[in-house]
């Protein structure tokens, strides 16, 4: 609801947020339905750039210590869900356009103390456009796409890129049946080699983004999409196939870093300190396919603690939206892939007291 309020707050409206209501006044219910339709077939805008129209995002203590940028960023984080609220407006957006209310029935007024008999009410179009109705992804009967990124920085908004993503795909019972990964080349400088282990030499020969676009929404067609700080890799997801003409659905979405509150233990919610909580051996740290798989691992051991505590609905787990993307196209390429080269990757095997990073 806040997201949607901040969206039509800087269309020009004014909005009150009261619970889970939002009171909307400065226009009609046909104006709302136009600004509606028009957010509606805009591309959903990147969180930071939403957030950058709030006047007010400082809610933490720190917050003031923050600069600008860093506070947008936060805040977008923090109190945005740009995917279910751009679904919202979707939904909202096909329903029949509410009855123009500007004469307010003149004649009515010029004649409402005459015996004429009232006017009968027109029959409801029933060709008029109705809602979209899309499928729902049940827990134990929708399979999983668990996803990592490895970027050349932290801010999608900013220019920064994927250079190489997994996807790790299980069945409805959290069982690993597919493992599909490449490196990317951003056509840019990798970032920090430092962290993710990938040099300019490594990616040149990569396939871009667009050449593995449609591969990688194959990987995650009708799937719950899973990530460690699912909001991190959506954004870049987003980004990437914005860049390209084919915005993102709002696929149905877990993050197992949230997961790990409720259900997982470890020093920190970092996935190296949770992987050594579960006795997870994660191989290949800080490679897209050696992240994807041990958050897979991780998300098994979650959904097995959550059905014995009784969890039967993926709304339980913080799983959002519900609804199962409908068709969507990505552009096609030639689906070529590179695999990250084998040499220098760091493994960090879990023990009871330590992580030890050895040479691969």
């Amino acid at each position: 609801m806040n997201t949607l309020a901040v969206a039509l707050t800087r269309e020009g409206l004014e909005v009150g947020h009261d619970g889970v209501a939002l009171t909307i006044r400065g226009t009609d219910p046909a104006g709302l339905w136009e600004t509606i339709r028009h957010l509606a077939d805009e591309t959903p805008p990147d969180p930071p750039v939403l957030a950058a129209a709030v006047p007010n995002k400082a809610s933490d203590k720190y917050d003031q210590y923050l600069t600008d940028d860093l506070l947008t960023i936060a805040y977008a984080a923090r109190a945005l869900d740009v995917p279910e609220a751009w679904h919202a407006l979707r939904s909202m957006a096909a329903m029949p356009r509410p009855e123009q209310a500007s004469v307010l029935a003149t004649e009515t007024m010029n004649h409402d103390r005459s015996n004429a008999p009232p006017t009968p009410r027109p029959a409801p179009d029933r060709s008029a456009a109705q809602p979209v109705i899309r499928p729902l992804a049940q827990l134990g009967q929708t399979p999983f796409a668990v996803v990592d990124l490895e970027t050349t920085g932290f801010a999608s908004h900013r220019g920064d890129r994927i250079i190489e993503v997994a996807v790790v795909r299980l069945s409805p019972a959290g069982q690993i049946e597919h493992r599909w990964t490449t490196l990317i080349n951003p056509g840019r400088d990798p970032g920090p080699t430092r962290v993710h282990g990938l040099t300019a030499a490594d990616l040149a020969l990569a396939p871009r983004f667009s050449d593995i676009a449609g591969e990688l929404a194959n990987q995650l067609r009708g799937a719950i999409v899973v990530a460690h700080n699912s909001r991190y890799d959506l954004s870049f997801l987003d980004a990437e196939f914005h860049q390209l003409g084919y915005p993102a659905p709002a696929w149905p979405a877990l993050c197992t870093l949230s997961m790990s509150h409720r259900y997982g233990g470890g020093a920190t919610r970092r996935l190296a300190d949770l992987c050594i909580a579960e006795d997870i051996p994660l191989q290949a740290a800080h490679s897209a396919l050696g992240d994807a798989t041990a958050t897979a691992q991780l998300l098994k051991k979650y959904l097995n603690r959550a059905r014995q505590a009784g969890v039967t609905a993926l709304a339980e787990l913080g799983c959002r939206p519900l609804e199962l993307p409908l068709t969507w196209t990505a552009p096609t390429g030639d689906g070529a892939t590179l695999a990250r080269p084998s040499t220098g990757v760091a493994t960090v095997r879990a023990s009871p007291a330590s992580a030890s990073v050895l040479p691969a």
